[in-house]
């Protein structure tokens, strides 16, 4: 195994847990950490910290936040993201791991 591939594994997996929990909250936390330096993200991540990705995943996770405050809403917020969730939540390797030859990928026309 490469020695930049487990760094590369733990962030994928730790990232892709957490998306599935609070996906904006993951978002924001992994590029204000790439924009900082204090990680160095993978190619294919690099998007993440770009000014204007965290600038909208951290108003989309304060109004994630607050919906959750509101019982009505918070369900309907939940019904949304539970398909929007998982596919989030699986992106990070696809757009990591790509970079790297091996695994499966998922085929183009899934993406679209």
């Amino acid at each position: 195994m490469s020695s930049g591939l487990l760094p590369l594994l733990g962030l994928l997996l730790g990232a892709s847990v957490a998306s599935g929990l609070r996906l904006y909250a993951t978002v924001a936390v992994i590029g204000f950490l790439g924009r900082s330096g204090t990680l160095a993200l993978p190619p294919g991540l690099q998007i993440l910290a770009h000014p204007w990705v965290i600038l909208v995943a951290t108003s989309l996770y304060l109004v994630e936040f607050l919906a959750d405050k509101i019982p009505l809403v918070d369900s309907v917020w939940d019904l949304v993201h539970t398909f929007i969730r998982v596919p989030a939540a699986g992106r990070p390797r696809n757009d990591a791991g790509s970079c790297y030859p091996f695994g499966p990928r998922i085929p183009t026309w899934i993406q679209r």
